[in-house]
């Protein structure tokens, strides 16, 4: 067997596994894929059943979530403290 010959088998069994290598790569990106969007049903799932234990639609929880943001929100001359830096 000569050189070249030994050469182009190595590359023939190279671009093999290459091949295989991309078909399970894309396998699991498409299994990831579909991780991701089971992921966001169950996280969608959950929020339903939160607002539904509390009787809530969505836009009583954005109001909800809208004024614990105010409460907590600290100006820009205030320290989180609650001092004021005026002088």
């Amino acid at each position: 067997m000569t050189k070249l010959n030994t050469l182009q088998q190595q590359y023939a069994k190279s671009k093999e596994k290459r091949e295989d290598y991309l078909q399970k790569v894309k396998k699991e990106e498409e299994k990831l894929k579909e991780l991701t969007i089971q992921i966001k049903l169950a996280e969608y799932d959950a929020f339903s059943d939160l607002l539904a234990e509390k009787g809530q639609t969505v836009a009583d929880y954005l109001k909800e979530q809208e004024k614990k943001g105010a409460e907590s929100h600290v100006s820009f001359n205030q320290s989180d403290t609650g001092y004021s830096n005026d002088l």
